[in-house]
């Protein structure tokens, strides 16, 4: 066997994606998001390389290293129709999604301060919101000024709690750069990672070069498979606005949906008429919504709220504390290493 032609193919991603036309395909001009997040991503090189601290990259290397690795082993799976297009899913989940959701985790650790579902349990007697500090707020304070650091308290989790005064948390915020070189960059990323994700499965599902629109798929027919992923999609952004009120992830999304809506009019694309309308109202909805979100979150943020989502990073308005009574919260002195 000849090893190269393993690896290579004659067939683009753009040959592929026409070979297998689903109802869950997009617009072309849809898969341009990828300028906005390589440059993003060029924004966070720059920014590690030059204008901050080492301890950030050692946090992310491991991550950003299976990622981008599984990114490139994805393009010869999926171009090759390795598995017909299932090995492709299973790199696609495993090597790609699992590594970001990683980072992004490590970013938000735990509930938006501004966060609905946050506020509610808070109210609950059964309920206390731990706080933590990200990733990013641990190396940022490591490798600041001195080495005083608050000192942490507990876990991420959400712990059973009689106390009122457990509700109470303190929240950094940081900049616009680190906010746009950190945690822009993976949202977004996540965000548009998430529509790849279901539109490989779909692929997986649509036999090659089938145009049948009746064709069908555990008794359910392209649209009705294309009617379902989207609601998947839009739960997932509904989860993450509400959870951790990130409209960097949401953002994408809504660009996918409203992207299936253009593409499926075409008679060269199996969706039909429900698919067509249901993709607009959640696209379009989505959009609403995320906009009121980046209103409230500016709002907060030029109240000297928070603009970013860790959980060591809210004001003094949600621990019921003044600012002289947060400085004078008790520090440590942890030695840098």
């Amino acid at each position: 066997m000849n090893v190269d032609s393993l690896f290579q193919s004659v067939l683009s991603i753009a040959d592929i994606s026409n070979a297998y036309k689903t109802a869950f395909t997009p617009a072309g001009y849809a898969f341009s998001i990828w300028g906005l997040i390589y440059s993003l991503g060029m924004a966070f090189t720059i920014y590690q390389s030059f204008f901050s601290q080492q301890l950030i990259v050692n946090y992310f290397s491991f991550w950003f290293i299976i990622n981008f690795l599984a990114n490139g082993f994805w393009l010869i799976c999926f171009t090759n129709e390795w598995g017909k297009m299932w090995v492709s899913v299973i790199v696609i989940f495993m090597g790609i999604l699992f590594p970001l959701l990683m980072l992004y985790r490590k970013l938000h650790p735990t509930f938006h301060p501004l966060s609905p579902v946050r506020y509610l349990l808070s109210r609950s007697a059964w309920f206390k919101i731990t706080p933590t500090t990200s990733l990013i707020d641990q190396s940022l304070s490591l490798a600041s000024s001195s080495s005083t650091v608050s000192t942490p308290k507990s876990t991420w989790a959400i712990m059973f709690s009689t106390s009122p005064a457990d509700n109470n948390i303190h929240i950094e915020s940081l900049s616009w750069a680190q906010y746009i070189c950190y945690e822009l960059f993976v949202s977004v990323y996540l965000g548009w990672l998430c529509v790849a994700c279901i539109a490989n499965v779909s692929i997986a599902l649509t036999p090659r070069n089938n145009m049948d629109p009746n064709f069908a798929f555990l008794s359910l027919n392209p649209s009705d498979w294309s009617i379902i992923m989207q609601i998947i999609a839009t739960i997932l952004a509904l989860v993450i606005l509400l959870l951790h009120l990130d409209v960097g992830v949401v953002g994408p999304i809504a660009w996918a949906l409203i992207a299936i809506n253009k593409q499926q009019k075409s008679p060269d694309y199996p969706g039909n008429g429900n698919v067509v309308s249901i993709s607009a109202i959640l696209g379009w909805g989505l959009v609403i919504l995320g906009s009121i979100t980046l209103i409230i979150r500016s709002i907060a943020y030029y109240k000297n709220f928070s603009f970013s989502t860790g959980s060591n990073r809210s004001s003094h308005y949600l621990s019921g504390k003044s600012s002289d009574e947060e400085n004078k919260e008790e520090t440590i002195t942890t030695p840098l290493t």
